[in-house]
């Protein structure tokens, strides 16, 4: 087979969507059966798909384990300024034509976009694109798709926020996403919450969405390297005698990482000893953010900005207690890399993430920006080292039973390998 996968960044950016994607494709490539072709931005950093300046990838093409890897440049010729990046996406983004917003949103890579014009494309058997709300990726692999004739499958990981009031929510289930649920030919989803969001989504626009078209693949992890890390190694390297919140996570609100942040601040002015581990690459509200601590919270955090996957283990094996109450997740591949550490996690109370972690057995659900209901929760568990223990063996066995590599990929099979 011919397989084209499209993402907004993708190895060796950091995130999980970014792990996930990169996963998929070196397993489809690893069938000598298949050739494989990956377009994704030139962005590194999470902000560089908008904004110019940033860290980006200066390798624009490259062979890696068997995968074609073309990155496009976000940010070429005028868009590279500021001023005019802005004021270029937003009367795009706003204006009433559906064509022309779906070409404001991020990424904004025009030399990507004259591949649909291109003569001497591959005759692909599938393209496959991972993520919404990227809407103009979705409509190159959708064009793509249609001008190869190969099959036209969406990976969804569509966040749901906290309610359809949420900007969030808006900013995923905009009606010009709608079109492309339609014309694909699969839609896999993390959860049946995320499907069920989505059916409702198009039967407000007058569109039915069967089950059949959906497929829940949910997502793995290698639990051998996961476990790799070295605990001890990191208290001594930081000097960490106390016990470890953590989370690991993009620097945004949506996340929860400012929610954590203050929630612990709470918690260290009535004298709880614990150390707060950032890890996730940094964005410039977080920035901003950060600027604004207090000396008795920043002397109190370790913040690592995107470390080495050793050193993301090692924070694993040391930490105490996992916090990651976001309203920004399809699934969380954070919550089972904290299980396979047996460590008790805590997430945001969300359809998607209450389908993931039960509530009181493996963790805790806390409702998105809660700082009392976040501190207490956490406290909760500072002070009981059974229960800690309880949960995260309870969310090992979890993880152990229902999201392995080996089970997503048997899934997938029939997809992406030729029989």
């Amino acid at each position: 087979m011919r397989i084209l996968h499209i993402t907004p960044r993708y190895w060796p950016a950091y995130g999980g969507a970014e792990a996930m994607m990169h996963t998929i494709a070196e397993w489809t490539a690893s069938n000598s059966d298949n050739q494989v072709d990956l377009w994704t931005t030139d962005a590194d950093e999470i902000d560089a798909i908008w904004f110019p300046g940033l860290r980006k990838f200066d390798l624009l093409e490259e062979i890696h384990n068997n995968v074609h890897i073309r990155r496009f440049k976000t940010t070429p010729f005028l868009m590279n300024n500021l001023f005019i990046n802005k004021a270029v996406r937003y009367l795009l983004v706003h204006n009433p034509i559906p064509f022309l917003r779906i070409l404001g949103t991020p990424p904004t890579c025009f030399e990507m976009w004259m591949q649909i014009f291109n003569p001497n494309l591959p005759k692909y058997d599938v393209v496959r694109v991972q993520t919404m709300p990227y809407f103009s990726l979705m409509y190159i692999a959708r064009a793509i798709a249609r001008k190869t004739g190969a099959k036209f499958y969406i990976h969804s990981s569509t966040h749901l926020g906290t309610d359809k009031s949420d900007p969030l929510y808006k900013k995923y289930f905009d009606p010009v996403g709608r079109q492309f649920y339609r014309d694909a030919d699969k839609i896999f989803v993390h959860t049946d919450a995320e499907r069920r969001a989505i059916q409702r989504f198009m039967k407000e626009g007058g569109m039915e969405v069967t089950d059949e078209k959906f497929e829940k693949v949910g997502v793995g992890i290698d639990v051998g390297k996961v476990i790799s890390g070295d605990g001890e190694e990191f208290r001594k390297k930081y000097s960490v005698t106390e016990p470890i919140v953590f989370t690991i996570a993009a620097k945004v609100q949506e996340k929860g990482v400012l929610t954590l942040v203050k929630a612990m601040e709470k918690l260290w002015k009535i004298g709880v000893k614990a150390k707060l581990v950032l890890v996730g690459s940094s964005t410039l509200k977080f920035e901003e953010f950060w600027k604004k601590q207090s000396e008795m919270v920043k002397a109190n955090t370790i913040n690592l900005d995107s470390p080495s996957d050793q050193e993301k283990f090692n924070v694993l094996s040391a930490g105490d207690v996992f916090s990651m109450v976001s309203k920004s997740d399809a699934l969380g591949i954070v919550y089972l890399e904290a299980w396979a550490n047996k460590k008790p996690v805590i997430g945001g109370n969300i359809e998607a993430i209450g389908e993931v972690i039960s509530d009181g057995k493996d963790g805790y659900l806390v409702n998105f920006d809660d700082v009392e209901g976040l501190a207490n929760r956490i406290e909760e568990l500072l002070n009981n080292q059974d229960l800690r223990e309880q949960m995260g063996k309870a969310g090992y066995a979890k993880l152990i039973k229902e999201y392995t590599w080996e089970r997503v990929f048997q899934i997938l099979d029939k997809y992406f390998n030729s029989k």
